[in-house]
């Protein structure tokens, strides 16, 4: 491995060997921080993809491996999406699906706001002067002499 004058991990290009060594993996690991997959959460358990197949020419190198979690890997082997790009810049990758578009990070609906009044302007132990009962006697007046 070389750092270049930004500090960027750059490794020697090994089209040799297909598998790469736990500290590559770990450099790749570091640069991702997860599934590089537009949107997909995962952190751990990650396999290092090459960008280029090794099969294809594609080395052993951090330059041309990119982090994807088991599903996403499996899903591109497949042909579902391809990738490309320079996987050392955040923004460096682009997804496509396999007919073409853009595939962008799903991005969730905002929170709807709460269904109740904030507490400060909840009546005290849920009462109010509308509901409090007025309780009368269970016998009528008793009756009085005077006409």
């Amino acid at each position: 491995m070389v750092l270049t004058s930004s500090d960027t991990p750059r490794g020697i290009k090994n089209q040799a060997e297909r598998s790469n060594s736990g500290r590559t993996r770990k450099l790749v690991e570091d640069r991702d921080g997860g599934c590089r997959y537009p949107g997909c959460p995962v952190t751990r358990f990650l396999e290092n993809h090459h960008k280029r197949h090794w099969s294809k020419g594609g080395a052993t190198d951090i330059d041309e491996l990119i982090s994807l979690c088991t599903h996403h890997h499996r899903e591109h082997h497949r042909g579902e999406f391809t990738i490309e790009g320079n996987p050392n810049r955040p923004d460096g990758l682009i997804f496509k699906a396999r007919y073409g578009w853009e595939i962008e990070p799903h991005i969730p609906d905002p929170v709807p706001p709460p269904r109740h009044d904030p507490p400060d302007q909840q009546p005290v132990r849920g009462w109010t002067m509308d509901s409090t009962l007025y309780l009368r006697p269970n016998k009528p007046p008793a009756p009085t002499d005077t006409y």
